[in-house]
């Protein structure tokens, strides 16, 4: 059974709190909270608050900017066949589909790729550029990916093609072999923010394009707004879950208000599709648990560039085929996530409590889906998790992991048994041979028992403060709100409050838990989503760790919270 949550309240300094509060003319709550996010400096603050496009970075400043604007420039000039090579999740999607429709304001025509995430894997692979040589392509830009791809760098020098790599992932001792190499977390690009998803790096590319072909008399009178593409920049920031601070909060911030008047075709119809009304207000929940999700499933159980003719498209016809098919595999994604996740935690009951990683193997899962159903095991047990996919050539792995175990570091060690790897530090993907699984299990159980010791299992939640839930009003509302958007890195405010009655409680769907909470005089709703397996009971009292949020359903707003975790008054989780 999982350990019990260790709740962290956060204790900014009142000094440092009163002095911000009255450096910027504001309320000592939203002081404290940008204090708990290590904003006390008035000018980051501020710069958090109201960041604008203005400030965003120079693009130049990103090493071999120049070099890969001239390259495409030269491409523009000469009218050459342009090949935009992508990735299957949607950060590589948005990517691709950013970087065409701009070459394509720009006079190009240029084609994407693609790779099949089950026949072709990830990355650059020799036999899709030797067909792209083939129709004609005289130059590659990646996007998401290329940073390791060196042998097949070198087949397209070999091949006369030349590369562009614009991606944001970890890089290697090597760069791959490329007119230029575009990627913030070189270790010597001086480009103040290191942390954009790969679309956020595209734009970069864009903006520096623009530049380009304005100063060299190239744009043709075209307009090249870059503000009117941040819409898709925000569908593969926020669903690539970078931290939304810097840069990358800048970006969705003036992203949102595009997505909510959907202004894109495959916008409004996969709204329409969702069953959303046109100009919704979108946020970033929105973005990554109902707009995302089914521009992912084309990657992982569809055809992957159906995504892209979405957002690429400028007919509402064709956005509408589009918009039904993702959401199509979106709906067998989740059934095939369903029956997966059931499987997976009938071997985790069944799983000695003792065992440091969570590591299932199984015929039939798909492995385009697995890695969903590892991060809801994480989130249940707090264990790093390991879910194989076995197939008759070999086998595939998805995992996920807890702070404290690097699981790319922890693949590093095993790299004997694999035939392939990737990752960071809390998710990676994997390759190995089927023979090899039990000793690549206890291996990571070895690693495991090394690298983590009982409190490592005990999930930390953050408290920004204690609020009484009867006391919120619509400052405190308003003083939440100028925090958003919220996501990795500025996650939304987590109060907590103590002996909170119980007027009603009703399970819903045997998973989530709806309360009334107060008494004659007070009132409040709550939620507590996949809450199920507690026993909260009417006419008790709770300690409780929540959102506060509005709550819109049929047109009407109304204050409901969002319960994180919940205690028992002698602080005791009750189970059903």
């Amino acid at each position: 059974m999982p350990l019990e949550n260790e709740w962290i309240l956060k204790t900014p300094p009142a000094q440092v709190v009163q002095a911000l509060a009255k450096g910027l003319d504001i309320s000592l709550n939203l002081a404290g909270l940008l204090v708990n996010r290590g904003l006390d400096d008035p000018a980051k603050a501020q710069h958090f608050l109201e960041g604008s496009l203005a400030d965003l970075p120079d693009p130049f400043t990103m090493k071999e900017m120049d070099k890969a604007v001239e390259r495409l420039g030269q491409a523009i000039r000469k009218n050459e066949f342009v090949c935009v090579w992508g990735d299957y999740d949607i950060d590589g999607m948005t990517s691709t589909s950013l970087l065409v429709r701009f070459l394509r304001r720009l006079g190009l025509k240029p084609r994407w790729y693609l790779p099949d995430r089950l026949e072709e894997g990830y990355g650059l692979n020799a036999e899709g550029i030797r067909l792209l040589a083939q129709e004609g392509v005289t130059l590659i830009v990646t996007v998401d990916n290329g940073i390791r791809s060196l042998e097949e760098s070198h087949v397209a020098a070999d091949l006369k093609v030349d590369l562009i790599v614009v991606d944001h992932h970890e890089v290697g001792d090597d760069l791959p072999k490329a007119v230029a190499v575009l990627n913030p977390k070189r270790p010597d690009c001086p480009f103040p923010d290191k942390n954009l998803a790969a679309v956020g790096v595209t734009l970069m590319l864009c903006a520096g394009l623009r530049r380009y072909v304005t100063e060299e008399g190239i744009a043709n009178g075209r307009d090249v707004a870059l503000k009117d593409y941040l819409d898709l920049v925000t569908l593969g920031t926020v669903c690539d879950l970078v931290p939304l601070v810097g840069v990358n909060r800048i970006l969705v911030k003036h992203g949102l208000p595009l997505l909510s008047r959907g202004i894109r075709p495959g916008v409004l119809a996969l709204k329409e599709a969702l069953k959303m009304a046109p100009t919704k207000d979108i946020g970033t929940y929105d973005v990554g648990y109902i707009l995302g999700p089914p521009i992912n499933a084309g990657g992982r159980i569809g055809q992957p560039d159906v995504g892209v003719r979405l957002l690429t498209t400028e007919s509402i016809t064709e956005a509408r085929e589009s918009a039904k098919a993702l959401v199509e595999w979106n709906f067998i994604r989740r059934q095939m996530g369903q029956q997966i996740e059931i499987q997976a935690m009938e071997m985790a009951e069944e799983a000695d409590e003792d065992e440091p990683v969570l590591f299932f193997a199984r015929d039939g899962w798909h492995e385009g889906v697995i890695g969903i159903v590892a991060n809801q095991l994480l989130q249940q047990y707090n264990k790093p998790v390991f879910l194989v996919s076995l197939k008759p050539d070999g086998a595939r792995g998805s995992c996920r992991s807890i702070p404290g175990f690097h699981i790319k570091l922890a693949l590093d060690l095993c790299a004997d048994l694999l035939d392939q790897y990737g990752g960071h530090a809390a998710a990676a993907g994997f390759g190995v041979r089927s023979d090899k699984l039990p000793a690549l299990k206890e291996r990571l159980k070895i690693i495991a028992r090394q690298a983590l010791g009982p409190e490592d299992y005990r999930k930390k939640m953050s408290v920004d403060a204690t609020l009484d839930p009867f006391a919120i009003d619509q400052d405190l509302l308003n003083d939440l709100t100028r925090l958003e958007p919220y996501g990795m890195k500025n996650p939304r405010p987590v109060f907590r409050a103590d002996e909170v009655p119980v007027l009603k409680a009703r399970l819903l769907n045997q998973k989530h838990w709806k309360l009334d909470l107060g008494d004659e005089t007070r009132h409040v709703e709550a939620i507590g989503f996949n809450m199920g397996k507690k026993e909260l009971k009417e006419a008790s009292k709770l300690a409780m760790l929540f959102n506060p949020e509005i709550n819109v359903f049929r047109g009407r707003s109304r204050l409901q919270l969002k319960v994180k975790d919940v205690r028992t008054p002698d602080g005791v989780e009750q189970k059903r």
